[in-house]
């Protein structure tokens, strides 16, 4: 029996990812799709002499969503296809889990770098698990990993809401509306609620404080350089510390290739 495929333009699945059309939660479409399109897991084909042929992902490969292209050393594909099918399939593995996003709420309640006066009553942990969290979270997360957070919960939290709408799910994740509740009762309790509303999402800075990524940069190769000091390969390593900061693999490979030496020599004053 045949495979059934659907096959749609790379700018076409950019475009129904980033209107929602597709069930993800997801904050970087571009860098999602260039994930799922190294995967090896999503059927690729393209043009190539005026003719379809399929596409095997090498290391090497670029390609352009906006383009319909894609190019390898030893070839280039014009009019690029996805099966949406396979990569609709894929994506669902990106869907948050419980513990991703108390990890996340963790992260996007860092009101301290919103509001210096406010102390949320949240602080007091009850248990090892919330005292884990809130460590990371007040330790770990800027400004941008704490909107990427937002971001991506807002977007989990709207597609809850379609499925519950469409009787798909029974209930909405418990830990996620009590985390939605904490932002609301924390905004409304502010001198200025829409300021505090803008830095929540990231739309208006802190007075004076511009975000950087600096600090995070460097916690993310030492990260690295001590999980492989540990015995693990690079990818496994770039896999663990991507799941702790709640960042794509390749940005944290990327980050690591760039900082590497540097943070060697810092360490061991080479």
């Amino acid at each position: 029996m045949h495979k059934r495929y659907d096959w749609i333009s790379l700018s076409d699945a950019l475009y129904w990812m980033e209107r929602g059309a597709l069930p993800i939660s997801i904050f970087n479409h571009e860098e999602a799709l260039k994930n799922a399109l190294l995967s090896d897991e999503v059927p690729i084909r393209g043009k190539a002499s005026h003719k379809y042929q399929r596409i095997k992902i090498t290391a090497d490969i670029e390609f352009s969503a906006s383009l319909n292209t894609m190019r390898t050393k030893k070839a280039s594909f014009e009019s690029v296809q996805i099966d949406r099918l396979r990569l609709q399939a894929w994506l669902k593995q990106l869907r948050l889990n419980t513990e991703q996003i108390a990890r996340l709420l963790a992260i996007s309640r860092c009101y301290a770098t919103l509001c210096s006066e406010y102390e949320p009553t949240w602080k007091k942990a009850h248990d090892e698990d919330e005292k884990y969290f809130l460590h990371f979270a007040v330790k770990k997360a800027r400004d941008p990993e704490r909107i990427e957070a937002v971001k991506r919960l807002i977007c989990e939290y709207q597609l809850q809401i379609a499925e519950y709408k469409r009787r798909e799910r029974a209930a909405i994740d418990p830990l996620l509306m009590q985390g939605v509740g904490d932002w609301g009762r924390y905004i409304f309790a502010q001198a200025n609620p829409e300021m505090a509303l803008g830095r929540l999402l990231g739309t208006k800075q802190k007075p004076g404080k511009r975000a950087t990524n600096t600090d995070r940069n460097a916690d993310i190769t030492l990260a690295v350089i001590a999980e492989m000091e540990g015995g693990m390969t690079l990818e496994e390593a770039v896999t663990a510390v991507a799941t702790d900061h709640c960042l794509a693999e390749d940005t944290i490979r990327k980050i690591y290739a760039r900082r590497k030496s540097e943070a060697r020599a810092a360490r061991w004053e080479i």
